[in-house]
């Protein structure tokens, strides 16, 4: 049998005091330490970009603000609306309600899941554009020469008439690029397409896919965006039921908003124009219809009272002129003459040409010019 040799035993390194353990420890210690100055470092960056967004801020209009006060005016902006649109606009008493709930509630919803999309029809100088105006002035501090409100003039943006498919898909690609250019700006942006009744039949529907239920497209979203198109169409059978309603002795206010909305979808679908069997109504992409009803002789008087307030122009005769420029406007139908063929349109030049250009007058003359039309606005 073969003889066991003595072999030392293996020694076990100790713990606590062995060299690879306490480097070990070191390493761990330091990993802890630039860990820590790494997320220090990244925080103290954090706040000085946020500092740094928050002064670029003050001098540049800025999507996003993080004291709260941004150039976006959310639900302040659409209170400070709602008061705008019960004084400043006249004789639409149905277009209040709509325009203030469905902008409140897109406004303050962060997660909104889909655009907004608003659709106000009626005849001319009925105050379409220039609601959309006080929205665009409302909700967001440079108003209308915001960066993230893009005015589109179908007139003036898509002026010639064009045939043809090949034709149709470059207009609509050059509308899809002018929205997603602004949206890519601020996902809060304001759209504007004015005169849609003149644009080509079939290129509005480039902003079908973008007005949808959708995540993103490209990876950009629009769900955060509001539409608002104005259009002309329609006007004439809204013109027509307010007539028969005033034959009746009953009140604008009366008409149902249900059966309005039935007009304006079946003559924008059927007339020649933007929305001409387009796939914005197939879709029921358009969420809110607006009407703006024919302006009455009253209306216009109010518009040219406050023509007058701007100026700062108040004459001793203001119930005469009101009365001498109201006369200067044209109204339908010719055997009763109710309503403005032109509503509140060409009454500032109007207003102009009798007072002369506005003037700016110290607080005491303002309070007396002020106080003359609230008692003529009382007796009206």
């Amino acid at each position: 049998m073969p003889r066991l040799q003595n072999y030392p035993l293996p020694i076990c390194p100790d713990p606590v005091n062995s060299p690879t353990s306490k480097y070990s420890t070191f390493t761990m210690i330091r990993k802890v330490i630039s860990l820590s100055l790494i997320l220090l470092a990244a925080s103290h960056i954090l706040a000085v970009t946020t500092w740094l967004q928050a002064g670029v801020c003050k001098f540049k209009e800025c999507c996003h603000s993080n004291d709260g006060t941004g150039y976006i005016l959310y639900e302040k902006g659409c209170d400070n609306l709602l008061d705008d649109l019960k004084t400043k606009v006249y004789g639409q008493p149905l277009i209040v309600k709509p325009i203030y709930k469905s902008l409140k509630g897109h406004m303050t919803n962060d997660k909104p899941v889909r655009p907004l999309v608003m659709y106000f029809s009626g005849w001319t100088g009925t105050g379409k554009t220039y609601v959309a105006r006080l929205i665009a002035q409302n909700l967001f501090k440079e108003g209308m020469n915001s960066k993230f409100v893009k005015y589109i003039s179908s007139s003036y943006h898509f002026p010639m008439k064009i045939e043809g498919d090949v034709a149709i898909a470059e207009q609509r690609e050059r509308l899809r690029n002018m929205i997603r250019e602004t949206v890519k700006n601020c996902e809060r942006s304001l759209i504007i397409m004015d005169e849609l009744d003149k644009l080509p039949a079939g290129v509005v529907d480039a902003l079908q896919p973008l007005l949808d239920y959708v995540e993103d497209i490209d990876g950009q979203r629009y769900n955060k965006a509001i539409f608002i198109f104005l259009s002309n169409t329609g006007a004439q059978r809204l013109n027509k039921l307010s007539y028969k309603m005033f034959q009746e002795g009953k009140e604008r206010k009366d008409l149902s908003s249900k059966d309005i909305e039935e007009i304006l979808i079946e003559e924008s679908y059927e007339e020649e124009g933007g929305l001409r069997h387009s796939n914005l109504l197939k879709r029921y992409s358009i969420g809110v219809f607006v009407p703006f009803l024919p302006l009455e002789r009253l209306h216009v008087k109010l518009c040219i009272q406050s023509e007058i307030e701007n100026s700062h122009v108040i004459p001793d005769n203001l119930e005469q002129l009101v009365e001498e420029i109201a006369d200067e406007v044209a109204y339908f139908p010719p055997e009763t003459e109710i309503y403005s063929k032109s509503g509140c349109k060409g009454i500032h030049d109007k207003v102009i040409n009798h007072i002369g250009p506005p003037i700016h007058l110290n607080l005491e003359s303002m309070k007396r010019s002020e106080d003359k039309l609230i008692n003529m606005k009382q007796e009206l």
